[in-house]
């Protein structure tokens, strides 16, 4: 994403607010704190990644277990 041409944006009124889901944020996005959400990377922190992840995590587990090799990642 552009983030200096989104400050334009918020700055000429063309966007009236912003929801970013990133670990840094353009300096300039600072002028405009009541207008612009940004969240350190947690639109996929969700229940159902969560499970997702757990139920993957306890199936590597299993696997080695079984003394099978992981079927994710490398061995």
């Amino acid at each position: 994403m552009d983030e200096e041409a989104l400050c334009d944006a918020l700055d000429s009124g063309r966007v009236s607010a912003a929801a970013l889901d990133t670990a840094t944020a353009h300096p300039r996005l600072r002028a405009h704190t009541d207008r612009v959400l940004v969240t350190p990377r947690l639109g996929g922190a969700t229940g159902a990644a969560a499970r997702k992840a757990a139920r993957a995590a306890a199936e590597e587990v299993g696997r080695w277990l079984r003394g099978e090799p992981p079927a994710h990642g490398t061995t």
